[in-house]
């Protein structure tokens, strides 16, 4: 019997299901069923039963995000760090470390880095690029020394692991009794309903809101020293300190309500898709307008699965900058490198713009080619930057 991983309890009710979702990585494209329940406990929103390991691994270690964004935020980070450090110097983990260019904010101050990254291009890139140690491996993996670090930073990874209290029990593990915990992670409570892509992602084992994540380190005995709940990008980040164990509080009826709102509000953003594109189609189609859609992901595998039957639009390939999707189908259709546009400019009418974070920083890169009689279309009137300061 699968228990809840804060308090143990075996109550559970299904908020959010989804059948067949399309998930897609360099190596294989897959379909899953995702259902999000809610612990009639304490109020923790989890997948039940979570997404098979062998592919959420394989999943990590073949998906790679074409060079890391949002350089910005991670020095937002660093800064936010920093103000909670007695010493200037020490040594860090980045539990998910990516590419790299976070540790190496530290690096070139002179901290001693290290880096735990399952992605395989990014541990590479992370060591080629800024000679920083990475393990290639998941977290609850690795055998470290006790209290080790100074700082320990887990940013947007802890909503993936299969087992929330287990890592954070290793982080204090591995901390140094006067060291602190960096926490970022998706809040529920601030979720964009109006973006096409789930924001209760496949890979996300977990969905916290602010007191579920103050439920978690009570219960580990972590203090919080600060923490911020609405950041630009849907997120929330805390800062902790070793504490005392504290008993965890039941939050059930305000997080289920939080939850059953983002799903009624995201269906009628996504009828409302439906009728813009569908309006728009009907003059593509009378033009006979060859259609491509700029993004070769999961925003797209959403579109396609609840916004447009593709059937009946002229698509005729996709775009997308990760070169090593170049020349490869997904969806039935060829993807083109992002950076060769100029090959395709005299067959392409129409761009669609698969991409609610970086939707702006795609259309500045082809905005020339409206010069050229392309039509592009946007589908987010506003979106967050993620590499906004």
């Amino acid at each position: 019997m699968i228990k809840c991983n804060l308090c143990g309890g075996t109550q559970f009710e299904s908020v959010y299901q989804r059948n067949e979702l399309e998930i897609i990585t360099i190596k294989e494209t897959f379909k899953i069923d995702i259902d999000n329940v809610i612990c009639k406990t304490c109020g923790l929103v989890f997948q039940n039963p979570p997404m098979n390991k062998e592919k959420l691994m394989s999943f990590y270690k073949y998906q790679y995000r074409y060079n890391e964004k949002g350089e910005s935020v991670r020095h937002q980070q660093k800064d936010y760090i920093e103000k909670f450090l007695t010493n200037k110097k020490g040594k860090i983990l980045d539990i998910g470390s990516f590419e790299g260019y976070f540790l190496n904010l530290f690096k070139v101050d002179g901290w001693e880095t290290l880096g735990v990254e399952p992605s395989v291009e990014g541990a590479k890139i992370c060591i080629e690029r800024y000679g920083i140690k990475v393990y290639n491996d998941m977290f609850e993996n690795l055998s470290l020394p006790e209290k080790e670090f100074d700082v320990i930073s887990i940013r947007h990874v802890l909503e993936h692991v299969d087992d929330a209290f287990n890592t954070i029990m290793l982080m204090k593990k591995y901390l140094k009794d006067e060291g602190i915990i960096f926490i970022e992670v998706p809040n529920i409570e601030n979720f964009d309903y109006y973006n096409i892509a789930d924001a209760y992602d496949f890979q996300h084992i977990f969905n916290f809101s602010r007191n579920t994540i103050k439920n978690y380190l009570n219960k580990c005995g972590l203090e919080i020293i600060d923490f911020q709940s609405k950041l630009a990008y849907a997120g929330m980040r805390f800062i902790c300190k070793k504490g005392k164990f504290l008993n965890i509080k039941n939050n059930y009826e305000v997080t289920k309500n939080i939850v059953l709102n983002y799903k009624k509000e995201r269906q009628e953003n996504l009828i409302y898709m439906n009728q813009l594109l569908t309006e728009k189609n009907r003059e593509w189609e009378k033009n006979n307008s060859k259609i491509y859609i700029y993004g070769a992901g999961f925003h797209t595998a959403q579109l396609f699965q609840y916004v447009i039957n593709n059937a009946e639009f002229n698509i005729v390939g996709l775009i997308d900058m990760d070169e090593k999707k170049e020349g490869k189908d997904f969806f039935g259709y060829k993807t083109y490198n992002a950076n060769k546009l100029n090959d395709l400019v005299t067959d392409i009418d129409v761009i669609i713009i698969s991409s609610y974070a970086f939707q702006e920083e795609i259309y500045k890169d082809i905005k020339p080619l409206e010069n050229k009689g392309t039509e592009i279309v946007k589908l987010y009137k506003e979106t967050y930057a993620y590499d906004k300061d």
